[in-house]
């Protein structure tokens, strides 16, 4: 907590907030300069000119009107409730609910120059963190069908076969050499004698074997 009210002193001033007194003291008018965001009533106002004043009615004195510098549009309508302090301002006075870093500082008192009398705005709630959701279930897997089988290139065509030598015909062996006849010297009588002998001797071993 007492990090957080350091905090909030250090947002006022780096703010540098100029706030000028202007106007009467009936609508409490007053000239609001920031050079940072700030929020009052769940209202966050950027960084500009702003005109705070009370809303003119006799019967509710804790209404404020947050008017552009020209006091030409409405901002923000907010509703405070009565805050007293024991020593009044000196000058337009702000102070500021204890809030996170992250967030723009909140006017708590809103107090005009010379008054303990001044107007109370509501603490702003703190943020509340939002789960973030769950991440969606993952798809179920489905199974991928395997890939065709690598088709296979085609064996290379076999080469060409030699063509086949054309063999040569052997030539012809030359023809036998005709044989020379002897020419003829004698007469075949001598053979026709020699045959006679031979039949005349064969029969007369033939009849010596028939006188055995």
């Amino acid at each position: 907590m007492r990090i957080l009210k350091l905090l909030s002193i250090a947002w006022v001033v780096v703010l540098t907030l100029a706030i000028a007194s202007f106007g009467n003291e009936w609508n409490k008018k007053t000239i609001m300069k920031l050079t940072e965001p700030m929020q009052i009533e769940g209202v966050t106002l950027q960084p500009g000119t702003y005109v705070f004043k009370l809303f003119n009615s006799m019967a509710d004195r804790h209404i404020v009107r947050i008017m552009n510098e020209d006091e030409t549009e409405v901002i923000a309508t907010v509703v405070g409730m009565p805050h007293y302090q024991l020593e009044p301002a000196n000058e337009s006075q702000l102070d500021f609910w204890e809030t996170p870093a992250v967030t723009p500082p909140a006017i708590k008192n809103w107090h005009y120059p010379g008054e303990m009398l001044g107007l109370q705005f509501t603490q702003p709630e703190p943020a509340q963190v939002v789960a973030a959701p769950p991440p969606p279930p993952a798809p179920p897997a489905v199974a991928q069908a395997p890939p065709p089988p690598a088709v296979e290139p085609p064996p290379p065509p076999p080469p060409p076969a030699p063509e086949p030598e054309i063999a040569q015909a052997e030539p012809p062996p030359p023809p036998p050499a005709p044989v020379e006849e002897l020419p003829r010297t004698a007469s075949n009588l001598p053979l026709v004698g020699l045959l006679g002998l031979g039949f005349v001797a064969a029969s007369e071993v033939l009849r010596r074997l028939r006188a055995l």
